[in-house]
């Protein structure tokens, strides 16, 4: 049995005394492959998840899965290259006298951290700086430069890195060429398999955090011409924030002037439930201008749901390989445009079924466990 130890964010209980206050990170991917691990019966995993701004610890059996909630600054950060973040990670995950540690994430201190333990590491390259760099217009001095610079440095100390597509091995590669690259992709939650919704008609869903990487400015710039051809267009956004950024207001406000009540916000929900709102669209819209894999095309694809998505991104990667889905030319709001009405004017067939098999077959939980397991002992070995 190998003790393996997950520095990854999971979504706060109801129980956390601080959930009603914090902001938590929405995704489920750490646990999913968590309770995947644990199902095999050759491994036990524990998560220990920074909570930031939190201000005392909390543990919790979540699905059987224990996850060690640990409080982390809210300010400061990355001027002290997360330093009281990192140690407080590294003391609770070492009371677990860990086998193998796993760093999820480059864009704060989870990998920093796996690294800072001294135990056999291996990291999940997610939320890549050398990717979206060139896709957003940063100060000469920002806190996301220095960031960019602590990744490119874990990087460069790292051994066994996961990639969850081509499209970010190959960026790996291309900059890092002496790891040694496991390419192994995300899985899922079993539980997207049982949902079931009544579609609703000329209906597109958002889902994500709202950041110029993800490209929802693009949707709002492309909705003056799909309304000229569906008057009666609802969108709904999934993942707006409580305190939005001025960019995403901004957004915000451009959609609300095109749709007006036909704009629903539903804020950040739970996983299953944003599974739902895509369950019930005719489509998924997924404009990001760079992302390492698509969860939420994913999560799409499980449920039945067509996705409309950007090309030179993992997301068109996925629509090739699974299909149930229209891809528009990166960067382009009028491509966007009239790909959209395109799909709202098409019929369903059989394609959502067959994407549906291929994803469980290609991101089979058991499947996605082993192959890490292999990782682990490969790791183990040295």
């Amino acid at each position: 049995m190998i003790k393996v130890v997950h520095f990854g964010h999971v979504p706060l209980p109801a129980e956390h005394p601080e959930a009603s206050r914090i902001k938590a990170i929405p995704g489920n991917w750490v646990w999913n492959l968590a309770a995947a691990q644990q199902r095999t019966g050759e491994m036990d995993p524990v998560i220990v998840s920074p909570v930031t701004g939190a201000s005392s610890e909390y543990e919790a059996e979540l699905g059987r899965i224990r996850v060690c909630f640990v409080p982390v600054p809210a300010r400061w950060r990355t001027p002290t290259f997360f330093r009281i973040e990192r140690q407080r990670l590294v003391r609770r995950a070492l009371a677990c006298r860990p086998d193998v540690v796993h760093g999820h994430g480059t864009e704060a201190a989870n990998s920093l951290a796996a690294q800072d333990c001294g135990r056999p590491c291996v990291l999940t390259a997610q939320g890549l700086w050398i990717m979206q760099m060139p896709v957003l217009k940063l100060p000469l001095f920002s806190s996301r430069r220095l960031v960019a610079w602590m990744e490119q440095r874990t990087l460069w100390r790292a051994r066994h890195v996961i990639a969850v597509s081509e499209n970010v091995s190959e960026a790996l590669h291309r900059a890092f060429p002496r790891l040694i690259l496991h390419r192994i992709p995300l899985t899922f939650d079993p539980a997207l398999l049982k949902i079931s919704e009544v579609r609703e008609p000329c209906s597109l869903v958002y889902v994500g955090s709202i950041h110029p990487v993800k490209g929802l400015d693009l949707l709002a710039a492309a909705l003056p011409r799909i309304r000229e051809n569906f008057p009666e267009l609802s969108v709904r956004v999934v993942g707006n924030a409580s305190q939005p950024s001025e960019y995403e207001s901004g957004v915000l406000s451009e959609m609300r002037r095109h749709l007006g009540d036909r704009l629903v916000l539903h804020g950040v929900v739970p996983a299953l439930e944003a599974a739902r709102w895509m369950a019930r669209a005719t489509a998924l819209v997924a404009p990001s201008r760079s992302e390492m894999f698509g969860n939420q095309l994913i999560e799409s694809l499980l449920v039945g749901t067509h996705v409309l998505a950007s090309e030179n991104t993992a997301l068109a990667e996925n629509i090739r390989r699974f299909g149930n889905g229209t891809l528009f030319r990166w960067n382009d709001a009028t491509d966007l445009a009239e790909k959209a009405v395109a799909v709202l004017q098409r019929t369903e067939g059989p394609e959502p079924s067959s994407a549906r098999e291929k994803v469980c077959r290609a991101l089979d939980p058991e499947r996605v466990a082993r192959a890490h397991l292999e990782v682990y002992r490969q790791v183990l070995r040295g």
